[in-house]
C-alpha cells in the first residue's frame, strides 16, 4: 500500500489507503465459448465468484456462511493459445479488476471502483472527500 511521510515532531510514513496498487484476478476457462470471447475481447465484462465456508462460533458451533464477490474485469492483453491435438484446450487469462465487491453473509464488506472513485468499506466511503474535491 502507498505511503505518505509526515514531518510531525520527527519522520512518520502512514499508509494511504485510497491510494490502491492495480488489482488482477485470473481466470481459467476450458475449451472456447462466448465466455472467452467476452474475456478477450478488450471490453469490460462483469465476472461473479460464489463460495461458502464454515464459521465456528466460541461454543463450537457450525455455520455456513455465502460469499461472493463481483468484479468488473478488462483483459491485460490477448493470449497466445495452444491446442494440442485429443485435448481440450486450458485458456488462463490475466485481467485487470476496475471494480471490486466482496460479500461475507450477505453483507458488503467493502467496495472498491477504480473508475468512479468509490473506496466504501463496511458501508463507510472513505473517499467521499477526495471526490468531492476533484
Amino acid at each position: 500500500m502507498p505511503t505518505a511521510d509526515y514531518v510531525v515532531m520527527g519522520a512518520m510514513s502512514l499508509p494511504v489507503p485510497t491510494v490502491l496498487e492495480d488489482i488482477e484476478t485470473s481466470a481459467t476457462h476450458l475449451g472456447f465459448d462466448d465466455t472467452v470471447a467476452l474475456l478477450m475481447g478488450g471490453r469490460a465484462s462483469d465476472l461473479e465468484y460464489r463460495w461458502t465456508q464454515m464459521q465456528i462460533n466460541e461454543r463450537g458451533e457450525q455455520r455456513e456462511i455465502f460469499c461472493k464477490a463481483r468484479l468488473r474485469v478488462a483483459a491485460k492483453s490477448v493470449r497466445e493459445i495452444s491446442i494440442e491435438m485429443g485435448s481440450i484446450p486450458e485458456i488462463e487469462e490475466t485481467l485487470d479488476v476496475l471494480r471490486y465487491q466482496l460479500f461475507y453473509d450477505n453483507k458488503e464488506l467493502w467496495l472498491i471502483d477504480r473508475t468512479t472513485h468509490i473506496f466504501r468499506v463496511n458501508g463507510e466511503d472513505r473517499a467521499a472527500f477526495q471526490r468531492s474535491v476533484l
